[in-house]
């Protein structure tokens, strides 16, 4: 994949009408050369969105200045692999647009941002594992401890959970103890813009990876994850490993500059991260949100 550049001055004044127009031609942009600060990186998303996601588990990342709906990034020295943020749980407003700002860029080699086109990925998909994806969706199954959902959910008490889950016949679950046990069925492939793009939070729902490329790569994996296809069957690891040697062929590495802005479409580009050759800062910005209206009345 390629992303648009769009260069600045130090002294320009954004176009957000410009910004915005390039998005929706190309769907993954990169602006660069300009000032940024947090009020116009908000600014930014706030012409381009007019609802918000609540990242679940990232409160103490929360900027303390600002609307609270940017936060920083896990500071982890990991791989992420490719996924689309918000699809692995229900949600009022799914996210169709991703922001990332670099505060810090790291000084090691690695760390790059990165990005995957889900159409090109589904283009390399063997048919008949795209066909399954593209027939049947994907079932979610993730069990947590009040802490987490939560902060995922933000919402307070038991009460509270059961309310906003029942909004979403998409999901079933069971609560005991205290302990959420969810299966949440979601597709798998998006169509954006009448292009197909294989677009999901799978490789970031992983119970274990055993994929020989990654064996000495620090993976964020949790056992109780579990992703299956729309029938129930699990994801083995024999798909999982496909799935890994798909993103790994089309994969795209952003390298930071101080102050760049990258903006994709959350429904057809993944994202993730490398990890960095020896422990230094990376501090990046990220905020997500769905299209305003206004916006999607002119489509």
């Amino acid at each position: 994949m390629r992303i648009h550049i769009l260069k600045q001055t130090p002294d320009e004044t954004i176009d957000f009408a410009r910004l915005y127009s390039a998005y929706q031609k190309h769907g993954a942009i990169l602006l660069r050369g300009g000032t940024m600060n947090l009020e116009k990186f908000e600014a930014i998303a706030n012409y381009f969105c007019d609802r918000f996601h609540h990242v679940g588990g990232r409160s103490a990342m929360r900027q303390d200045q600002g609307d609270g709906f940017t936060t920083g990034v896990w500071a982890g020295n990991m791989d992420k692999l490719a996924h689309t943020e918000g699809s692995y749980r229900p949600a009022i407003h799914r996210p169709d647009t991703a922001f990332f700002c670099c505060v810090v860029p790291p000084s090691a080699s690695g760390g790059e941002t990165t990005l995957f086109d889900g159409a090109e990925m589904l283009q390399h998909l063997p048919k008949d594992l795209a066909r399954r994806f593209r027939e049947q969706g994907i079932i979610y199954e993730m069990t947590w401890q009040p802490e987490r959902w939560s902060a995922e959910f933000d919402v307070e008490n038991e009460v509270q959970l059961r309310e906003y889950l029942a909004r979403f016949p998409e999901a079933r679950y069971s609560l005991e103890n205290g302990t959420l046990h969810l299966f949440y069925s979601a597709p798998a492939i998006f169509s954006v813009d009448g292009v197909d793009a294989f677009a999901n939070g799978i490789l970031n729902h992983l119970p274990a990876i055993d994929h020989p490329a990654y064996a000495h790569s620090t993976i964020y994996t949790k056992p109780s994850n579990r992703v299956s296809f729309g029938d129930g069957e699990p994801l083995s690891s024999e798909v999982y490993n496909q799935l890994i040697d798909v993103q790994d062929k089309v994969i795209y590495k952003h390298q930071w500059q101080k102050l760049d802005v990258v903006i994709i479409n959350n429904l057809r580009y993944m994202h993730g991260r490398t990890t960095t050759s020896e422990e230094c800062e990376r501090t990046l910005l990220s905020r997500f949100g769905k299209t305003a209206q206004r916006h999607r009345a002119d489509a």
